[in-house]
């Protein structure tokens, strides 16, 4: 007897599980930049939540929590660098790695993200599509490597 045969004679037939798509969210405040990231991401395999600002952002990556973000530095009402600092005070968002982005590369910019621990950060204008994916993959890794339950 085969165990299809079995499952359907038990009347216990396994349901198709599909797996979870690992959720990425987008905090841009340029729609262009937010739907080009969001569409380059989804092809990847990837389920993308965005917000236009930084505050939505905070609020939706808590009650979302992503395994990695992409974060704007100059948003309104709440910019990208507090938004950090916000997540990483926070016991439910420390671990998360985010990719801080920006076309302000000061180096106070880049000084406040390192402080606060952002997993990479990258000049927008100098974004190709292949560094944007893999940053994302590595981010990833690195939640996962750094989330395993032993």
């Amino acid at each position: 007897m085969n165990l299809g045969n079995l499952f359907k004679k038990s009347g216990t037939e396994p349901k198709s599980i599909k797996p979870q798509k690992t959720k990425i969210f987008i905090a841009e405040d340029d729609e262009y930049l937010r739907d080009f990231y969001k569409e380059l991401l989804v092809g990847e395999g990837y389920e993308v939540i965005t917000a236009v600002n930084g505050q939505e952002a905070l609020r939706s990556i808590l009650q979302t929590q992503p395994k990695v973000i992409l974060l704007d530095v100059m948003m309104p009402v709440m910019d990208g660098l507090q938004v950090l600092e916000e997540l990483k005070k926070n016991e439910q968002t420390k671990n998360i790695p985010v990719i801080v982005l920006t076309n302000a590369g000061t180096i106070g910019n880049m000084e406040t993200a390192k402080y606060h621990k952002s997993f990479r950060f990258l000049i927008k204008s100098n974004i190709v599509p292949e560094e944007l994916i893999k940053s994302v993959k590595d981010a990833v890794d690195s939640y996962t490597s750094h989330n395993v339950i032993l």
